[in-house]
């Protein structure tokens, strides 16, 4: 790791940002660092209602850094089961509060995450969660836009052809409880 022809590394250092990450996604429970072809789980949601029309709608967020459509994903907290981490991971993105509809997923697809200077390869398991409510704060709020959509448009605006593809055939079920419709009225795009 740190050749003698280094430099020292200053006392308190937590290392490079490669090391930091790392250890960030070993403490959120992403599972083992063990090499450049290892992916990593982790666990998103296809957050939905249906508006007054009986229409389902699908939720999509922007990225932080690129801005790019997608649905609210992370890692898994030790100990957590992959479909309570899609539900989390809704309501600190984007602001929804719902429930998974199995522990099965909908289906998998694999993308490339940037943590520190370099690529992690990332394996998600994709959830269908129904949402129930919408809260007035959130932890990420402000910093994400959010729309709300059909799943076929839901499909056509991401750029992982695999998640493309599981929007592209999600068809909820139309009766959850009796309350199913947009938690905020008929507001669509």
């Amino acid at each position: 790791m740190w050749k003698t022809s280094d430099r020292r590394r200053p006392s308190g250092s937590a290392g490079s940002s490669r090391q930091r990450a790392h250890g960030e996604a070993r403490r959120r429970g992403s599972g083992a660092a063990e090499g450049p072809n290892t992916q990593r789980s982790q666990s998103a949601a296809v957050a939905y209602c249906r508006a007054e029309t009986g229409e389902p709608r699908v939720l999509l967020i922007t990225s932080k850094r690129t801005r790019r459509w997608v649905l609210p994903k992370g890692w898994a907290k030790c100990g957590e089961g992959l479909a309570a981490a899609a539900e989390r991971e809704a309501f600190e993105e984007a602001g929804v509060i719902g429930r998974a509809l199995s522990e099965h997923p909908l289906g998998e697809y694999a993308y490339e995450k940037r943590l520190g200077r370099g690529l992690v390869g990332c394996r998600v398991a994709v959830f269908a969660v129904y949402v129930t409510a919408i809260a007035p704060v959130w932890p990420e709020r402000g910093q994400r836009a959010l729309r709300w959509c059909s799943p076929e448009q839901a499909a056509r605006l991401v750029r992982e052809p695999a998640l493309g593809a599981i929007l592209a055939r999600f068809d909820p079920p139309h009766r959850v409880d009796s309350q199913e419709r947009l938690p905020f009225g008929s507001t669509s795009n």
